[in-house]
């Protein structure tokens, strides 16, 4: 019995521990981002090796790290770093996303060293099965909504062939989960998890499957969360998602609304107000009222 306590205690220092690290790489990275935005580099820079050190496969941390030094003009740093992000999942279209990073490659040989570090990179994917998997599902899923964007279908045809889609997309989603678990960052790396969030958003909500499929997929992202292996904000916006359309109440306060009166976005209802930063910093969110930055007007309950 003393052997299972003592465990059990060693289980929680070890989880605590973790969660207690991954909270201060979101706060670092936070404060970093803002510095950056704010064009103070000098301050952002030692945050963001910071951020590294207490998360070491982030490789957008590492792009951000290239950017700095290459407003410093150190362009071996630059080197170094923009190949690390490579290596830990930042596409080149992500890296070219920033202007300067694009000049800069732009200017210099990359494409056999990034050849060699995306190759690494798909190398460390734990399930590459799966990830190809989440990417032709989302080849199906943008397929349908570019020919209704392009105006090549209608409404109807739109409507009809997407809840197909949509549907097919969940049962297979539910077939990956039986295999693998929900998978993060570590399964089948960043790209098919952004890729996977945005199928977790058309999801049909019908009313025939849409609890089931909620009360399946919401804790297994969570712990994912939890882990450090899935980012806090898809969480928070399938979640809200799910219950702003169906009881027009969300838990985190990511949904918002245009009010043509306030020109403003505001944020629209929140069931439990008066808890809502402990839900949002349980998941590593910062506290709501730092929407404000954003331009976000808040709930009137909110204190």
């Amino acid at each position: 019995m003393i052997r299972i306590l003592t465990l059990l205690f060693f289980i929680t220092l070890v989880f605590n521990s973790h969660a207690q690290q991954i909270r201060a790489y979101y706060q670092t990275t936070g404060e970093a981002d803002s510095l950056k935005q704010k064009g103070e580099f000098a301050k952002a820079l030692p945050l963001y090796i910071k951020a590294e050190q207490l998360n070491s496969t982030d490789g957008f941390i590492d792009r951000n790290l290239a950017f700095i030094y290459l407003k410093f003009n150190n362009l071996k740093k630059t080197d170094d770093y923009i190949y690390k992000a490579v290596v830990k999942g930042v596409a080149i279209d992500q890296l070219n996303s920033d202007t300067l990073i694009k000049g800069y490659l732009a200017k210099t040989n990359f494409d056999l060293r990034y050849q060699k570090a995306r190759k690494i990179y798909y190398s460390n994917i734990e399930y590459p099965d799966q990830m190809i998997e989440v990417f032709q599902m989302l080849e199906r899923d943008q397929a349908i909504r570019d020919l209704y964007g392009a105006r090549k279908i209608d409404l109807k045809i739109f409507e009809s062939a997407g809840s197909e889609i949509d549907s097919a997309n969940t049962d297979e989603l539910k077939e990956i989960v039986k295999k693998i678990g929900f998978p993060g960052y570590k399964e089948i790396g960043n790209e098919a998890v952004a890729s996977l969030f945005t199928l977790m958003l058309h999801i049909p909500l019908d009313g025939i499957n849409d609890a089931q499929d909620m009360a399946l997929f919401a804790p297994l992202i969570k712990q994912q969360v939890l882990k450090g292996n899935f980012p806090p904000i898809y969480y928070a916006l399938i979640v809200d998602r799910y219950n702003y359309t169906k009881f027009k109440s969300q838990v985190f306060g990511t949904y918002w609304e245009y009010d043509a009166k306030k020109k403003a976005r505001v944020i629209t209802s929140i069931k439990d107000i008066s808890n809502v930063d402990k839900l949002r910093a349980e998941i590593f969110l910062p506290p709501l009222s730092k929407s404000r930055e954003q331009g976000l007007v808040l709930p009137d309950d909110y204190k």
